[in-house]
């Protein structure tokens, strides 16, 4: 295995986070700090372009997306990241949904969230389903691995 070093200054360490990647471009949502606290404001999402070899800027982006950790991501239609749970300051259990978009040069341009399960129906551009039914998936396969994980492995917390 081959040991990348990236340009470009480094994210703040951080675990409990998620990393998709849309296109050559992954990002880092979230997470928890080395003193346990939430990374938050700038901090809250990095973005690694795998063709320059750099962490860059997400750039400007429209729309809050709420600080928390432990929470699911998935990457919807090729340019659309849906982060939904985790939990968030106090470590208060989160039941939101927020939906991450990129734009064609691989910028993340808005983020919608959802608060609450009854109105949070808003459909994703590629297909016909909720946000909610996506995070059900998220939840469910990941659920899954680690009860698989979990079976082979006693130390179930590296996952």
């Amino acid at each position: 295995m081959e040991q990348v070093q990236p340009h470009g200054p480094l994210p703040t360490a951080r675990a409990y986070h998620t990393f998709n990647t849309m296109g050559n471009k992954c990002f880092v949502v979230g997470g928890r700090t080395t003193q346990n606290t939430l990374l938050t404001r700038d901090e809250l999402l990095c973005m690694y372009d795998v063709a320059t070899n750099q962490w860059v800027s997400p750039g400007p982006v429209s729309g809050t997306f709420p600080a928390r950790s432990s929470h699911r991501g998935i990457v919807i239609g090729g340019n659309q990241l849906v982060i939904c749970g985790g939990t968030g300051q106090g470590k208060v259990r989160m039941n939101d949904t927020s939906v991450l978009k990129q734009a064609s040069n691989g910028q993340i341009v808005s983020m919608k969230t959802c608060h609450q399960r009854s109105t949070c129906a808003f459909a994703l551009s590629h297909a016909k389903c909720s946000a909610w039914s996506v995070c059900y998936t998220v939840h469910r396969s990941v659920s899954s691995l680690y009860t698989r994980h979990a079976m082979n492995d006693k130390d179930s917390s590296t996952l």
